[in-house]
């Protein structure tokens, strides 16, 4: 007789037990509480020390007006939001139905995102105030977001593109990520050893490198920069790096300033 490849519950458990995220399953019925991980239960645990059942632990002493387990498929997960009353904390929450220990049920993935959303509403806010105060600027402005080692694009103003002469599709692509597009290949190495001193000592930097735009021109970029500590930082989040870029002609006078 072939040996069954399915999980057994114990080992299903085990399994669910060592997730790094919070994983609930009810039933789909009655909302009866089958199944808590380590993590769901510091999220569902009241006070008393008992271990409540999802819509307990939501505030209410009956199903969430909101569910939307009934919604749910068996192939792909329901992902929405939820924000703690208790505590405003968010959460993302991620279920399907299943079958458990002989019951209709639904799984829940928990991840708790406050930090994550808190973060960009920050950086939302912090965009709406660049656009405000350096929109009209006649030289290239940029800011990054720096988190570790990883650069992050926040804001680039009209004049940033107009210099750089970057076409719709690369300017979609500039404010996603940091890739130094059109960078002479030969300045590549230095500019980045550059940006990486700048961001390692907190310091300024000036420099001047070669570039190819969108038109196949070359143009030499001027840009000057610095690391500072911003208000979040002192919260434990990441540094901004503020460059001012404008072009230069052959001798290295800027063509376009501020």
């Amino acid at each position: 007789m072939a040996e069954s490849k399915r999980l057994t519950m114990d080992q299903m458990t085990a399994v669910l037990d060592n997730e790094p995220v919070a994983i609930f399953v009810t039933a789909l019925d009655d909302k009866q509480l089958l199944y808590a991980n380590s993590l769901a239960k510091e999220y569902l645990r009241q006070p008393d020390g008992q271990i409540a059942s999802c819509y307990q632990i939501a505030g209410f002493d009956r199903p969430c007006p909101f569910c939307k387990a009934e919604k749910m498929s068996r192939t792909e997960l329901l992902v929405r939001e939820y924000t703690r009353p208790a505590d405003g904390r968010i959460y993302q929450l991620s279920g399907k139905i299943i079958d458990w220990a002989d019951r209709v049920a639904h799984i829940e993935y928990i991840q708790d995102i406050t930090a994550k959303k808190r973060e960009e509403e920050q950086i939302k806010a912090l965009k709406e105030e660049l656009q405000t105060t350096f929109s009209r600027i006649p030289c290239g402005l940029c800011v990054y977001r720096m988190d570790g080692s990883k650069i992050y694009p926040v804001f680039h103003n009209p004049a940033f593109y107009e210099i750089m002469g970057y076409s719709q599709e690369h300017k979609s692509s500039v404010e996603q990520e940091t890739t130094y597009l059109g960078v002479h290949r030969e300045d590549l190495p230095l500019l980045r050893k550059k940006i990486g001193e700048t961001i390692e000592q907190n310091g300024i930097m000036r420099h001047t490198y070669r570039l190819w735009n969108d038109l196949k021109r070359r143009i030499s970029v001027h840009t000057a920069g610095g690391v500072s500590e911003s208000r979040e930082r002192r919260q434990q989040n990441p540094l901004r790096c503020v460059q001012r870029r404008q072009r230069a002609d052959a001798a290295g006078r800027g063509v376009k300033t501020c």
